[in-house]
């Protein structure tokens, strides 16, 4: 089965962008409630690390959109990519008899 993905520049930025926000927002999330659960800390609401986090941002969603281009640019326009399907065989276990020296 071939599948055709169609990669456009607008389809990369969104994905630039909702990736980032899900990934900072997560990281963001879990950092703030173990600092504030867990030691009681409240410094990680204040206005100076958001600020932090939302530059952060803006510049991780800016990267991973100029790195998605290049890749783009590079391999070839998004709507000649294909996904191949591959399937691969693993070996099996095979069950081997243990032979015991005899006992005497």
């Amino acid at each position: 089965m071939i599948e055709k993905f169609s990669g456009s520049p607008r389809r990369y930025l969104r994905l630039s962008i909702w990736s980032t926000v899900g990934m900072v927002t997560w990281l963001y999330g879990m950092f703030a409630g173990i600092q504030y659960f867990a030691y009681g800390q409240t410094w990680p609401f204040g206005w100076k690390p958001i600020v932090i986090t939302l530059a952060f941002a803006a510049w991780f969603a800016r990267f991973n959109y100029r790195t998605m281009m290049r890749l783009d640019a590079r391999y070839g326009a998004g709507r000649g990519w294909s996904l191949m399907q591959q399937t691969v065989k693993l070996p099996e276990i095979r069950s081997r008899s243990k032979q015991h020296p005899p006992c005497g």
